[in-house]
């Protein structure tokens, strides 16, 4: 019998207040689970309009061996995709690796698999599919405008291969002439090169509404990314010269320069979803 713990949470999450059964109707006066309703919400999940749900976990960063954090975050992902699909759900579930190293990759899915995760796709950016997105969806911004060839200078963490933003950089204080990334505590260069960029500006009002609709929990990080995504001057670096990264997606039409790690990893979700195929 399922607990009627567990019952009751997932009513509340699953029907606003005026759709959603109350106890009287889904328990009898001996606290026994009436099935006719519990039948009813898994005809309402399995039904044509009911949109399918997609779990992710983060797309690991492998620098090293897997650990306690990495199996963590999956297992929550592997109970929201069972507790959905014990209702009839229809779910996808995606978990993998941002890697280019097949060792590390091979310790990962075993991990998974000796946790009994039960992902439906263990998915790798080094994957063909993936591949074949990323440089779909360059496509499209490339079209469309979003993103263009620039001098590009700042302040770069080479052991997070980012470009770090002025208020997050401060001196050493053991030595004035280091500069450091206050989120790492790495030292970070100055680096002027030539790279594609993405500008923000042409999205400001769609990102500006839809932070308005505080998607972000808890809330105070919707006014974190106003200031920092809708700044007069947000230009964001898509790519690094080959002879700096030469692993990585070539950017298309353009071997000499490759598309940067976030852009490439991120886009494992669409992959997972089969955008590419749209």
């Amino acid at each position: 019998m399922i607990p009627t713990n567990i019952i009751n949470k997932f009513l509340t999450r699953s029907f606003s207040r005026t759709t959603r059964p109350g106890r009287s109707q889904l328990f009898d006066r001996t606290n026994v689970l009436n099935l006719e309703t519990i039948e009813k919400v898994v005809k309402h999940f399995k039904s044509p309009d009911h949109k399918p749900v997609y779990i992710t976990t983060p797309i690991y960063y492998v620098n090293s061996v897997p650990h306690i954090g990495h199996l963590h975050t999956t297992l929550l992902g592997d109970f929201l995709a069972r507790y959905y699909r014990l209702f009839g759900a229809k779910v996808f579930f995606t978990t993998g690796t941002d890697d280019h190293g097949l060792k590390v990759q091979h310790s990962a899915a075993r991990l998974s698999q000796e946790a009994n995760i039960s992902y439906d796709r263990f998915i790798r950016t080094t994957d063909q599919d993936h591949i074949e997105t990323v440089k779909f969806v360059w496509d499209i911004l490339e079209t469309k405008g979003f993103i263009f060839k620039a001098d590009y200078s700042g302040w770069y963490d080479a052991n997070e291969e980012v470009f770090v933003p002025q208020s997050f950089i401060e001196a050493d204080k053991s030595d004035h002439e280091k500069m450091l990334n206050l989120n790492t505590g790495n030292v970070v260069h100055w680096i002027s090169e030539s790279n594609y960029v993405f500008s923000t500006e042409k999205l400001r009002n769609c990102i500006e509404d839809w932070l308005k609709s505080q998607p972000c929990h808890p809330k105070r990080w919707s006014a974190i990314y106003a200031a920092h995504f809708l700044s007069s001057n947000n230009v964001i670096s898509l790519s690094r010269p080959l002879q700096r990264m030469h692993w990585g997606i070539s950017v298309p039409n353009d071997p000499s320069q490759t598309i940067y790690v976030w852009l490439d990893a991120l886009t494992t979700y669409l992959t997972s979803a089969g955008i590419s195929n749209l």
